[in-house]
This record gives structure tokens, C-alpha cells and sequence, in this order.
């Protein structure tokens, strides 16, 4: 971690850095393809949505996990998660540019080590700025959700950060350029989002529970420890531990049955999911967590304006 406090600084009034948005990166797909394909990250619950891919897939092992990874470009973003009963959900990220670390998580923000206070009132928002021209902003609304934005230099690309209650949700864009093509980890393969082993071949696309093994945090494989202080399962003492549920099948009916106690969340969590495309997933979260607004981490079921 850095030895010196980064400064916060306001920027020119009426400017947001990073906001500009570059062309599709990928000329050859269609248009509509142009977000899918330069966009992937993770949702609170932890569900994962790989490069140039729509729909979340779920892994729920406790411990810290490579969410993507571009060593030649030096950006880094990992996930810690947390068992919660019979699933998991991620409650930190630690974002590296550089030679800059940031750490968020609920009410929870420090810059290369150095603990940040956040004021937490509502309808609060606050330009920073890091060394080597990273940038970012921060946003509290009435409701309490907090959002992150980092970017970097002059580059429209960027990474979000979405607090919902306890839950953290990771938005990896990249609107131009080549800062994640030779990416790794959780998002796959840059471009086409397949899954594959820390040797670059390919894995069983049924088995998330093997792939999000492989891409648990491995110093001893090259693997960056962002987070200042370590918790939970490490490598190479503990792989990352499962929840204890019977199976998948008993898994969803006890979230489901949550929700059956409560009609009213069951109308709610069904208007908030109606227009997203994994619907049943995002239903589930809600009736799980009681949180509505994990709906906004989905895929909306539309088509989408190349930039």
C-alpha cells in the first residue's frame, strides 16, 4: 500500500470525468451486441456476468475471488464474499489501477490502506482524484445506496460500484481501447466471455463451482492481495468454502419460501424483475435478501443503442 494520503480534490464545475463514451470496441458484431461485449462484472448475490454475455451465472464459495484481471495494463478488481445461511453474497471489492488500490464495501471506502470516513447523508455527491490521473466519484442517495465510479486517465472506460444494502455490485465497462483484452478471471475470456483455466483452456461452462475455484485469489500464482487486511478463507491454507445446502432444488425453495410470507414483496420483487432478462433469478435475490433494488443489476430485456 502507499505510503502518502491521496488527495481529494473538486473538479471544474459541470464536468464528470470519465463520462464520454467511446465506439463499440468490436466493429464486426452488430450494433446491439456493442454493450454485452465491452461490459461484465458481478451482482451482490453473487452472480456473475461474463464478457459479451447477457445472462448471470452463480457462484457462492466464501473467499476472495479474481473477478478480472489485466496485468499488462496493471488493472486489477477482486471480490470478497460472505456465506449468509445457504448462500453467499459479496460485501467488499478492491479495485487496483496502478500502483492504487481502492477498497469499498457498505459505508466503507479506503484509498491505498488509508481509511476514509464516508458521509453517509443522503442526496451527497463528491468528485475524488488519485495520483497518475485516476479519477472517480461518489454518490449517496436518499435511500442510502451508494455508487462508486473509478476511471483512469482519458478514458471513457470504467469501472461502477454499486453498494444496495449489504450488497456489492461490480460494472466493468470498457468503451474503448485495450484495457481488458487480455483480461482474466471470473469475466472470462475479453470478447466472448468463455471460461477458461488459469492456462487458457477452456472449462465446463455447467460447472461455475470449478471455475470459480480456479479464479479464487492464488498469490502463488501471480495473483495481486488488494485488500489491506485479510479475512475469511486464503489461499493456499482453505479453498473457497461452499454454503452448506443440501442441493440446488432445497436451495430455491427456501428462498422462494421467504417470499411466500410476504405477498407484498412478492408483488414488488415481480414489477422490479419484469423487465430484465434473467427474471427468475432476479426475483429469487429479492424474495432472499429483501432488497428491490438488486433488480437494477440485471440485464434489462431490451435491445441496446450501440455507443
Amino acid at each position: 500500500c502507499g505510503s502518502s494520503f491521496p488527495a481529494l480534490v473538486q473538479f471544474p464545475q459541470g464536468t464528470t470525468p470519465g463520462a464520454a463514451y467511446g465506439n463499440c470496441v468490436d466493429v464486426t458484431r452488430p450494433p446491439s451486441d456493442c454493450l454485452s461485449l465491452s461490459r461484465g462484472g458481478d451482482s451482490g448475490d453473487p452472480h456473475f456476468l461474463r464478457w459479451a454475455q447477457q445472462h448471470h451465472d452463480s457462484f457462492h464459495g466464501e473467499c476472495d475471488l479474481l473477478l478480472v484481471s489485466n496485468r499488462q495494463k496493471a488493472i486489477h478488481v477482486t471480490i470478497r464474499t460472505r456465506i449468509r445461511k445457504w448462500y453467499s453474497y459479496i460485501y467488499k471489492t478492491a479495485i487496483a489501477i496502478g500502483e492504487h488500490v481502492v477498497e469499498l464495501g457498505k459505508a466503507y471506502l479506503a484509498i491505498d490502506g488509508i481509511n476514509l470516513t464516508l458521509d453517509t447523508a443522503s442526496n451527497t455527491s463528491f468528485p475524488m482524484e488519485l495520483q497518475d490521473a485516476i479519477h472517480g466519484t461518489v454518490t449517496i442517495d436518499a435511500t442510502g445506496k451508494e455508487e462508486f465510479r473509478i476511471g483512469w486517465g482519458t478514458s471513457p472506460s470504467f469501472i461502477s460500484v454499486t453498494i444496495i444494502g449489504v450488497f456489492v455490485n461490480v460494472d466493468v465497462q470498457n468503451r474503448e481501447g485495450d484495457s481488458f483484452v487480455e483480461s482474466v478471471g471470473m469475466m472470462g475470456k475479453y470478447g466472448t466471455g468463455e471460461m477458461l483455466d488459469r492456462k487458457g483452456q477452456p472449462m465446463d461452462p455447467n460447472d461455475m463451482n470449478a471455475f470459480g475455484m480456479e479464479w479464487q485469489v492464488k498469490p502463488d500464482r501471480g495473483d495481486p492481495l488488494l485488500f489491506s487486511q485479510p479475512e475469511g478463507p486464503q489461499w493456499p491454507e482453505s479453498q473457497c468454502v461452499l454454503p452448506q445446502w443440501v442441493d440446488l432444488k432445497r436451495k430455491k425453495g427456501r428462498r422462494k419460501l421467504r417470499g411466500s410470507n410476504n405477498d407484498k414483496l412478492i408483488e414488488e420483487a415481480k414489477s422490479a424483475c419484469s423487465d430484465v432478462i434473467d427474471y427468475d433469478l432476479c426475483v429469487e435475490d429479492i424474495l432472499a435478501t429483501g432488497e428491490i433494488g438488486l433488480a437494477k443489476t440485471f440485464v434489462p430485456n431490451k435491445t441496446v443503442t450501440a455507443y
